[in-house]
């Protein structure tokens, strides 16, 4: 063979050789066009949720990982695809590597730390090659009173659900307020209300938003209810008092859950949460759940007021509330009656003591994680109450 010859064949063999190489290796450059989007466990869904005997009401839904987070992405087009790794850490580099196979989405319990986590997703083939990473989506991690969500009977007029919460600090803070009805009633919760309203006042009393139940996503939080007839709300909220007013359209009644979550905002915190409602009998105890964030242990104050409603031109006021504290297992914790009977001196310490000494409160340092406050009238009573967590500054 001649030198030209040959080096034609040499040359042949080469453009071969490359083109065998990018098949080979297309999985690691084609970047699949994954586009990832973040959504939060706190934001949506319902889980916890039994059906409610007459003796004990099933305590508020609240997330199972109050820390967590759930993502999902289109998936790729690359029929080499055979599954997915989700890439995340607290800085550039990659700290830890979840793969979660051949399905779209992932949920990431507690990530350790209080931090900023970054998340990115690979498509891998059989091989194990990776593709180029999807876009980049970060969460921070918060510490501190992270949701509250009451659930009551609803009526009229005076005994619509009120809920306030406090925004303390120096900056704004991103918001989602919910109102949860059909839901309920597909979880097993009888006379669930079928069409909630809710709206947001500041603390001049001013109407600042209407919930809308069309308002399903913004960037990347995702907003969808359970049901298409449930209101929900996105807003950024300047530090202040802030009030929710949840009601049935067309004045009708039932048993809705009242949902507030803290979704950003580093300059400022959540502080308090309160919520009025109707207590009644049996199934119609007034509940509120709670989440506390972060890695560290939070000091709160729960409060149930009913008597000392009255002197505020309450009508129809609850006059010996009850109080019990439960853990994420539904195990009890803590249980007052009369304030005064049991934590007085923490309670007086608290510079919040209820005006009235047949109102019950509870002090406690808590770890990390979701709580039930159940408000009940001694005796099989009813009334209007008021329910209170209180997160000082720790």
């Amino acid at each position: 063979m001649g030198c030209q010859a040959a080096a034609r064949l040499r040359c042949r063999l080469g453009r071969a050789m490359a083109r065998a190489l990018l098949k080979r290796s297309s999985i690691i450059t084609r970047r699949h066009n994954l586009r990832l989007f973040l959504t939060l466990v706190c934001s949506f869904g319902l889980p916890g949720i039994a059906a409610v005997s007459p003796a004990t009401p099933t305590p508020t839904p609240t997330p199972t990982l109050s820390q967590s987070v759930t993502l999902a992405w289109n998936p790729s087009v690359d029929q080499s695809v055979v599954g997915y790794r989700v890439h995340y850490g607290t800085a550039a580099g990659v700290l830890h590597v979840l793969d979660v196979g051949d399905v779209t989405t992932a949920n990431v319990p507690n990530p350790p730390d209080e931090s900023t986590y970054f998340f990115a997703v690979h498509a891998y083939d059989k091989k194990g090659r990776e593709s180029d990473p999807s876009n980049q989506v970060s969460y921070p991690l918060k510490s501190g009173l992270l949701n509250v969500s009451t659930r009551a009977f609803v009526e009229r007029g005076e005994n619509v659900l009120i809920g306030g919460f406090t925004i303390a600090g120096d900056a704004p803070k991103t918001m989602i307020v919910r109102a949860v009805g059909p839901s309920l009633e597909k979880a097993g919760v009888p006379e669930a209300m079928t069409d909630p309203v809710i709206y947001l006042h500041d603390g001049a009393g001013r109407l600042i938003k209407v919930g809308d139940n069309s308002q399903r996503s913004s960037g990347n939080v995702n907003l969808a209810a359970g049901d298409p007839r449930e209101p929900v709300m996105l807003a950024t909220l300047e530090p202040g008092n802030y009030t929710v007013v949840l009601s049935g359209r067309h004045s009708t009644t039932g048993v809705a859950l009242l949902e507030v979550y803290d979704v950003g905002g580093d300059g400022s915190r959540v502080a308090a949460i309160s919520t009025r409602g109707l207590v009644g009998t049996g199934d119609k105890a007034l509940i509120a759940g709670f989440i506390i964030g972060g890695d560290k242990p939070g000091r709160v104050i729960v409060r149930a007021l009913g008597s000392s409603l009255s002197k505020s031109g309450i009508d129809g006021a609850l006059q010996d509330p009850t109080l019990n504290l439960y853990d994420r297992n539904g195990s009890a914790i803590f249980a007052n009656d009369n304030w005064r009977s049991d934590q007085e001196q923490q309670v007086l310490g608290s510079s919040i003591a209820p005006a009235d000494n047949r109102e019950s409160a509870i002090v406690a340092t808590l770890p990390p994680g979701n709580y039930t406050a159940v408000v009940r009238g001694r005796h099989e009573s009813s009334g209007v109450a008021l329910v209170e967590v209180y997160f000082p500054s720790q």
